[in-house]
Formats: C-alpha cells, sequence, structure tokens
C-alpha cells in the first residue's frame, strides 16, 4: 500500500475584477490558500486572508485544470474557465455576494499535479498499488473461509 496521503497547502494570488455585478478598473490582489486534505479528499478548501472560506468540489480543480479550452466548467456556486493562456477566471456566487477573479494557470494546474495522486490514494485506500498485492489478498481471503 502506498503511504497515507498528506495534506497540500499554497498560497493563491488572486485578482478580484469584478464584486457584486461592478467592474474594477485595475483589479485588485486578493491573497488567499488552496487547501486539500486527505480527510475530505473531495473536497479543496478556498480560504481568502481576509474572508470567507469556499469549499470547491476537486473534481471541478481538476477538470478546469485539464481543460484546453475557453469552455466554462461548474455551473453552481463556483465556476472556472479559462479566459486566456495567462489567466483563468473564478466567478464565486450566492444569493447575496458574487465576486470573479483571475489567477495564474500556473498555480492552479501546480496544485493539482501536487494532489492529484494524494487524492486517488485517499479517495481509493482499499485498491492495493500492485496486481500482485490483489491477488494476494483475493488468496488469502480464500484461506480464510
Amino acid at each position: 500500500m502506498t503511504a497515507p496521503p498528506i495534506a497540500v497547502e499554497v498560497d493563491f494570488d488572486l485578482r478580484a475584477t469584478v464584486v457584486d455585478g461592478l467592474a474594477y478598473r485595475s483589479p485588485r490582489h486578493v491573497p488567499a490558500v488552496l487547501r486539500w486534505s486527505a480527510d475530505d479528499p473531495w473536497a479543496v478548501q478556498l480560504d481568502f486572508v481576509r474572508g470567507p472560506v469556499w469549499t470547491v468540489g476537486w473534481d471541478l480543480l481538476e477538470a478546469a485544470a485539464r481543460c484546453g479550452g475557453r469552455r466554462s466548467i461548474g455551473d453552481g456556486d463556483v465556476r472556472i474557465r479559462r479566459a486566456s493562456v495567462r489567466h483563468f477566471e473564478i466567478t464565486l456566487s450566492n444569493p447575496q455576494y458574487s465576486a470573479t477573479f483571475t489567477a495564474d494557470p500556473f498555480d492552479l494546474v501546480a496544485f493539482v499535479d501536487a494532489v492529484q495522486p494524494r487524492q486517488q490514494a485517499a479517495a481509493r485506500p482499499w485498491i492495493p498499488d500492485t496486481a500482485h498485492a490483489l491477488l494476494a489478498a483475493i488468496d488469502h481471503r480464500e484461506e480464510t473461509r
């Protein structure tokens, strides 16, 4: 079996471009932290230094990082799209507030690359790493019947 997954946490510099439907003339720097933990392998925390913590689905972040086109990923309170070669656009909304941010694609892709093997191990801890280990587990189970 693999070593237990660990948490991954990285600084995530965002630029706010639109807040509650009002666009900024020049984007405002908004520091945040992206955090993944094996305790909940399907969730990523987007923790704003001076604000709330948003929970983003792991599959949404992974799909956005792997998407080469400019289509939007997500249809709920979190939407991510590749706005250009140099920017992801992340829109967060709830019934009271909304905000759109730009992020560096390198930061998002690097985070997904760091988390992906850990997420797979945490989401499926019962699957042995090799076919040999799987066959040994099956043989052991048959012997104990």
